[in-house]
């Protein structure tokens, strides 16, 4: 069946093939019409009888068909003059590059001598007029391009094409295939920049039931559904996987573009650490927990916040807050107050009983002297004769003021004597008494244990 030829393909084909008929004298080429009316003999070598038939479809402009048969022709017998002839038929059909590749091909083999190889370059010039040319590069560089499905080298490039509308694709590992549709005029040069994308990959992530799992901070399972499978673009991704009384387990994972990856996860229990510091012997409780008489070491407890009692015998105990993280550690440095046997208030009114005796003694013997003082006047009086008409008023305020004196000389003394013994009681006392707010205390830190901690 015979394919028309266009007709501006056409008329340029009748004059390219003036030009590759002269082409084909020069070289020794058999005409077309020579070359149809040969006969297939036994004889032929391979390939022959394809190439005859070939040359015979060109004159009779059955450019398709001798294509074809050109085509194998080379294939079948590897015959020279075929890819001369097979150039000419893709001239004629309007693919110029097509007709490059096989001149350079015909070039190319060893058969060819120099005065074929000049003549084959002055045509492949002419066609290079017609042909167009696509510049292609990708992003990244070095990505497989394919153009109108088949290979064509690494990017950048540039590649000679016929006229028309093209497809243009670029693949590389680990990166999605991108495709573009071009349209290259004749003897026109286009610019195609592709760039590529990373492909996704998959992660699964074998997480117990009820765990929370997160990806780059962001939670991904809110029901805590246990393994999950992902997909997340190409890179290093940080995946957090937590669970209420365990430790948060933390992954760096490399998920390569195109690839799955399994992450195992092993989750172990909280744990933080305390350590108490406080006098030897002193009794140690942590909430409902009894830890022990000091010195203690470091105790590993679940984290959290609790009440810690310290108790020594003595001394005023201590009962306070503490927190402990996990994967940390906690220091409280106690320091218990002592406790006195007697109390300030004892002391103190020990030492008011000796003040108001003292004071109270002196007073008494104060009033005393002060009937001294009054007995004397009276004798004085007396003495003198100066008295009044009744001597018996006076000698009686005598003696009431001598009964007075030794009374209150007396009651002074024994005040005093009291006093002098609530005095020595309190100064007996005064060693064994508390005085001022003696009160326990703790300085407690919360962080990382220092290595001079787990030494004490």
């Amino acid at each position: 069946m015979r394919r028309d030829v266009p007709r501006g393909h056409r008329a340029i084909g009748r004059r390219a093939l003036a030009a590759w008929l002269a082409a084909s004298v020069a070289l020794g080429c058999p005409g077309p019409t020579a070359a149809a009316q040969g006969r297939s003999t036994s004889r032929d070598p391979p390939g022959a009888q394809p190439f005859r038939e070939g040359v015979a479809a060109m004159a009779a402009g059955r450019y398709e068909e001798a294509v074809e048969l050109l085509d194998r022709a080379w294939r079948e017998g590897r015959l020279r003059n075929a890819l001369w002839n097979l150039a000419q038929a893709q001239d004629q059909l309007g693919r110029p590059a097509d007709a490059i590749l096989t001149l350079d091909q015909y070039a190319a083999d060893p058969r060819t001598g120099d005065e074929d190889r000049q003549a084959a370059a002055t045509v492949r010039a002419r066609l290079e007029q017609r042909a167009g040319r696509v510049a292609i590069a990708t992003t990244p560089a070095g990505a497989l391009l394919r153009l109108d499905g088949e290979e064509r080298g690494l990017a950048p490039r540039e590649i000679v094409v016929n006229p028309g509308l093209h497809v243009v694709s670029a693949e590389a590992p680990g990166y999605g295939t991108v495709t573009r549709r071009v349209e290259v005029a004749p003897g026109a040069r286009a610019e195609v920049t592709l760039e590529l994308s990373l492909r996704p990959g998959r992660l699964r992530v074998a997480a117990p039931p009820r765990a929370a799992v997160r990806v780059d901070g962001t939670l991904v399972d809110r029901r805590g559904s246990g393994s999950l499978d992902l997909e997340l673009p190409a890179g290093v991704h940080v995946v957090d996987v937590s669970q209420t009384g365990m430790r948060t387990a933390r992954y760096s994972v490399d998920v390569r573009a195109g690839e799955s990856v399994e992450l195992p996860v092993d989750l172990r229990p909280s744990r933080g650490t305390l350590l108490v510091e406080v006098a030897r012997g002193a009794q140690v409780r942590l909430g409902d927990r009894e830890l022990g008489r000091a010195p203690l070491g470091p105790v590993s407890v679940p984290p959290g916040s609790y009440r810690l009692a310290v108790e020594l015998d003595g001394h005023l105990p201590w009962e306070g807050p503490v927190t402990v993280q996990d994967g940390g550690g906690t220091v409280a440095r106690v320091t218990l107050g002592r406790q006195r046997g007697v109390s300030p208030w004892i002391f103190g009114i020990v030492a008011g009983i000796a003040v108001s005796a003292g004071v109270v003694g002196g007073i008494f013997l104060l009033d005393a002297r002060n009937a001294r003082d009054e007995y004397d006047v009276i004798v004085d009086v007396l003495r003198s004769g100066s008295y009044g008409i009744d001597i018996r008023d006076e000698i009686g305020q005598a003696t009431a003021a001598a009964d007075r004196q030794d009374r209150s000389a007396l009651l002074g003394r024994l005040f005093l004597v009291g006093a002098g013994l609530a005095a020595l009681a309190a100064i007996a006392l005064l060693p064994a008494t508390r005085f001022g707010e003696e009160r326990s205390d703790a300085d407690v830190r919360v962080g990382a244990m220092s290595d001079e901690d787990e030494a004490e």
